[in-house]
């Protein structure tokens, strides 16, 4: 993760890919911070996001009842389909 937040300094990194990881390291609030993030800066298909694949990407199931990620999957699937 610190490489990768490093890395972020110097060229683009998707903060999809950024998300999966807060979350399989059990940070919900800054997975679901990132999530917008990437959400917000379109970059949420150039990381591996393609529709439907919040709500279904198994890197997330730490997420799956919290609320924040319930809305965010409701809205990023409303703006996809």
């Amino acid at each position: 993760m610190n490489e990768l937040l490093s890395e972020s300094k110097r060229r683009f990194v998707s903060g999809y890919a950024l998300a999966e990881i807060q979350a399989m390291l059990g940070n919900k609030d800054e997975a679901v911070r990132l999530l917008e993030k990437a959400y917000d800066e379109r970059s949420i298909l150039i990381g591996g996001g393609g529709i439907g694949v919040p709500k279904i990407d198994k890197r997330f199931d730490s997420l799956s009842s919290d609320p924040r990620f319930e809305k965010f999957v409701a809205k990023f699937m409303g703006e996809t389909q």
